[in-house]
């Protein structure tokens, strides 16, 4: 009852904020390929089905992408701390952060500096290293007293998980639970 709620408030968040009609003589939504039948066929049964007010301002495609970045995870955050019994830790909740924030990828961030620094890499590997996802949901690593908050689990002084990005000294950074890009590419409809 409570996700549905918060579901209705993030749909009607998108209407509010983002969706606009766009065209002079054949109108369109403004997250739809103009040129597209099937684009603006799905886009129109999105604004119906959400029953969106007709807005006929103009937002920036770039606006529309950040936009539809923040709502989204303000609801995932919203919907996940409901959800906090199930999958307890401390989360962070981020648009756009570099996926070499996170422990699994920071040897990305080493690659992409080193080809940075090499025109020979460059040609051969490409420069787009770090990812920026659109959406990203991390756990951050737990203290060592945490481990053992209910009783003594591990002797952390001994060779034991020493590789877990669970545990706050192996690792700074917070592991990646979620990533996610649009399934709606609102910030580049073709036009």
């Amino acid at each position: 009852m409570i996700i549905a709620k918060l579901r209705r408030e993030y749909q009607k968040r998108i209407c509010r904020e983002i969706v606009r009609i766009s065209g002079d003589s054949a109108e369109y939504p403004n997250f739809a390929d103009k040129v597209n039948k099937a684009s603006k066929a799905i886009a129109w049964g999105i604004v119906n089905r959400l029953d969106c007010p007709a807005k006929r301002e103009t937002i920036s495609p770039q606006t529309v992408g950040r936009l539809f970045e923040e709502i989204t995870k303000d609801f995932l955050e919203k919907a996940f701390q409901r959800l906090h019994h199930l999958r307890p830790g401390d989360w962070t909740y981020s648009t756009r952060l570099p996926i070499s924030s996170f422990e699994q990828y920071e040897h990305l961030a080493h690659l992409e500096k080193m080809v940075k620094e090499s025109s020979e890499l460059a040609s051969a590997l490409g420069t787009d290293y770090v990812i920026k996802p659109d959406i990203v949901i991390g756990r951050q690593p737990v203290s060592e007293k945490e481990v053992n908050r209910q009783e003594p689990l591990v002797d952390l002084t001994q060779p034991i998980a020493m590789l877990t990005p669970l545990r706050s000294a192996n690792s700074e950074n917070p592991s990646p639970s979620s990533t996610r890009q649009h399934l709606l590419q609102m910030d580049n409809p073709q036009r």
